[in-house]
């Protein structure tokens, strides 16, 4: 198809041409990567709870194969922060960019933001809680009245199991005013997410438009959430923001380097990101500096990501598509799936750390992952649907700020 036409003459072949390049400056194989990114964090986070909770705890007379495989269990908490750096990062662009094209409404945003979050943790609510009671009061599994991992002292799931928690939790109040509901521990850092997705855009219009009034309800509850782990880990999700703040000062030309050039620099950042982590399974520290240097490290690897559109193999692209469609469904309901099915296997078996388990764990990690697909197909591949309803009924009354 011939874009140029040939009357307008040289002006309109430069207009061509640098419309060309702008294009070819988006960094479209960066954002691939970071699906598959999200995928690998998921399955992570999965396989990390799957190992955990199907075997004893490691001991120090287990050899180095056995606490090799419980190593590649223990990076679940850093999963979640290469999450919340991600979503940083996202959030910032589709802050800044409505901001900038004054297209910012609350109202269009929050509906963004809550059909995301809501059209899967709902569902997952729903279906975790069912399966909890069936297991904590239909099956009487010991594992749903006696529940503990690592060195936690056990608990009483059915504890946890009542009507405020599951309010609580459709408000994004867990683990600040309320505890997870039932056995899905994982849905702590959706509040953070709900949260901080609040906190970025009120702090930015109070610096850019003065508005006092949604800043100052983000400080109050940034204040009354200190002793949680929601307002300390804000600044985990902030270095998403400053990724997008600078990998956008400093544009795209970085994507024009030799190829070997460019992945030679990314292999660079990888190695910064697994600096970070070595330093956090070595330095002893908080939980919160853990997550900093992690982020960090994920940070500077994300902005090479992205300055260098750094793509992936074609045998990567199923990941990539199953982090966009159903990352966050595999993150929100495998665990209540997995303690169930780990319930009814140990009817049949007590296991131990040995091979047998370690078939069985990898097989239960490959179910999840179907479950988590088969999952997001029922919730958030309708997202844009709901969104678009709801968008319908609030147009002709909604005012925009």
């Amino acid at each position: 198809m011939r874009l140029v036409c040939q009357s307008r003459g040289k002006s309109s072949q430069v207009t061509s041409i640098t419309a060309s390049r702008r294009v070819d400056l988006v960094p479209t194989r960066a954002f691939e990567t970071i699906d598959l990114i999200r995928f690998l964090a998921a399955a992570q986070v999965t396989w990390s709870h799957v190992w955990l909770v199907i075997t004893p705890n490691l001991t120090p007379e287990m050899g180095p194969l056995w606490r090799a495989v419980f190593l590649t269990a223990s990076f679940g908490q850093d999963a979640v922060r290469i999450f919340f750096v991600i979503s940083g990062y996202w959030i910032t662009r589709s802050v800044l960019r409505r901001i900038a094209a004054n297209r910012w409404s609350w109202s269009s945003y929050l509906t963004d933001r809550l059909t995301r979050l809501w059209i899967v943790a709902v569902p997952a609510l729903l279906l975790g809680g069912l399966l909890d009671i069936l297991g904590r009061y239909v099956f009487d599994f010991s594992i749903y009245s006696n529940y503990a991992i690592l060195d936690e002292a056990p608990i009483d799931l059915g504890e946890r199991l009542t009507v405020p928690a599951f309010l609580g939790n459709i408000a994004f109040l867990q683990n600040i005013f309320y505890d997870t509901f039932g056995s899905n521990f994982p849905l702590w850092s959706l509040a953070n997410e709900f949260w901080y997705y609040l906190w970025f855009p009120a702090l930015i219009l109070l610096l850019r438009q003065r508005a006092v009034i949604p800043g100052l309800m983000a400080l109050i509850t940034f204040i009354l959430f200190f002793d949680s782990n929601v307002s300390g880990a804000f600044g985990i999700w902030l270095i998403g923001s400053a990724v997008y703040v600078f990998t956008e000062f400093v544009g795209g030309q970085l994507r024009q380097l030799p190829m070997v050039t460019r992945y030679g620099l990314g292999g660079l950042a990888g190695l910064v990101f697994l600096s970070a982590l070595g330093f956090t399974r070595v330095v002893e520290s908080s939980w919160l500096m853990d997550g900093l240097v992690v982020g960090a490290g994920f940070g500077v690897f994300l902005c090479a990501v992205i300055l260098f559109d750094l793509g992936i193999p074609a045998l990567a692209r199923p990941g990539a598509v199953y982090g966009a469609g159903a990352s966050y469904s595999l993150y929100v309901c495998h665990f209540p799936a997995m303690l169930m099915a780990i319930a009814i296997l140990q009817q049949f078996s007590a296991f131990g750390v040995n091979l047998t388990t370690l078939f069985v764990a990898l097989s239960l990690t490959l179910v999840l992952f179907g479950v988590g697909w088969g999952f997001s197909r029922m919730t958030e591949n309708h997202t844009a649907f709901l969104r678009s309803k709801i968008a319908g009924r609030l147009r002709p009354t909604s005012l925009s700020t």
